[in-house]
């Protein structure tokens, strides 16, 4: 009788490739196969999606601004805290109508986190939750095209500490939620959004103290909704459509 032995490592490392093979085989079947929806919204009622030039001037302006404070978390024992406080004072001054508006009360949790709380009109639906944060993590001019506090404009891209790692999520939400103000939009179901100052170090005394906030007021969500990454193009083999992940 002769034995046969098996590399267990090999064994392993097939099991995975089939199984990363099944996984691209699906999401290229899910996005060729699914049926597109467009602008459904504008269908059912909604209001005007659409940005006018100005507006995105002051989206883009909004970006390169919070950008261009350097809200460092560089251990979890040392931040910029001066910035963090002065990103708060940036984001009053962006978005008037966010922190006047009597539909929304805003509080600061933790130092300098914010928390957010959008009445909606049917106290019978769950409120949903976004959330989003203005840390991030160090960088020194080496390796980058252009100082990385800038917010410089390049070709259509925005340079900066920042653009992807969070605070494109944080200037998008409260740019459409001040652009909906602007256009008397007052929202049935009720959400929350919240902005955390110390993701990148663990999120105790923002995340955290926001949960507790929540938890303390018995608060039961619907769904939660957190940072993304990137919209990429040519990341699965076999599409030419861009994923997001």
């Amino acid at each position: 009788m002769t034995a046969h032995w098996r590399n267990p490592v090999g064994t392993l490392l097939g099991v995975f490739v089939v199984g990363v093979a099944v996984l691209v085989a699906l999401l290229l079947i899910r996005t060729y196969t699914l049926a597109e929806t467009k602008r459904v919204w504008l269908d059912k009622g909604a209001l005007e999606a659409e940005l006018t030039q100005e507006e995105r001037e002051q989206l883009l302006e909004a970006l390169k601004g919070a950008i261009r404070i350097p809200t460092v978390s560089f251990s979890e024992t040392e931040q910029n805290n001066t910035a963090l406080a002065e990103f708060g004072q940036y984001i009053r001054k962006a978005f008037p109508l966010v922190f006047s508006s009597s539909l929304i009360q805003h509080e600061v949790v933790g130092g300098y986190s914010h928390l957010f709380t959008v009445r909606g009109s049917d106290s019978n639906l769950q409120p949903y939750m976004l959330l989003a944060h203005f840390d991030v993590v160090p960088a020194t001019p080496e390796g980058w095209e252009v100082p990385p506090f800038s917010g410089e404009e390049h070709n259509g891209y925005i340079y900066g500490r920042g653009t992807i790692d969070d605070k494109n999520c944080v200037i998008g939400i409260l740019q459409a939620l001040e652009l909906l103000l602007k256009r008397g939009y007052k929202p049935r179901r009720s959400f929350y959004i919240g902005f955390g100052h110390d993701e990148e170090i663990s999120g105790n005394y923002g995340a955290v103290k926001i949960v507790e906030k929540l938890q303390s007021r018995e608060v039961k969500l619907s769904f939660l909704l957190d940072e993304g990454l990137a919209v990429l193009d040519g990341v699965i083999p076999g599409t030419k459509r861009p994923i997001a992940l």
